[in-house]
């Protein structure tokens, strides 16, 4: 007899409990592609405020490269592009081994 309501109350905490979002995900795992679309310029070193690369993974088949400009609009780079590769390597020279802005040197007038 005991055993019918203890099943019925299991029951009743099993369907009031809602479905677990993300069990086997990491928190922040984001399982889809954040690039829609591909921009057809690459912008100035100088305009660009921060990059971000996203290797492909288990979400977006394909790489991504994200460029944040100082005027907080976001561009899309089309990794395959010779423009992009080109921009990134300007952006790495520009900024040096530890990621920070280089400052440029001055001459001082005798």
């Amino acid at each position: 007899m005991r055993f019918i309501p203890g099943c019925l109350l299991l029951m009743l905490l099993v369907c009031s409990l809602s479905p677990v979002h993300g069990v086997l995900e990491s928190p922040y795992a984001n399982f889809r592609c954040q690039c829609t679309r591909v921009a057809r310029w690459t912008p100035k070193a100088r305009l660009t405020a921060r990059v971000r690369i996203f290797p492909p993974g288990n979400g977006c088949p394909r790489a991504e490269i994200i460029v944040w400009l100082k005027t907080k609009s976001i561009l899309c780079l089309d990794p395959k592009s010779q423009e992009t590769h080109d921009f990134l390597e300007h952006l790495q020279k520009r900024r040096g081994p530890s990621g920070k802005t280089t400052p440029a040197k001055r001459t001082q007038k005798a």
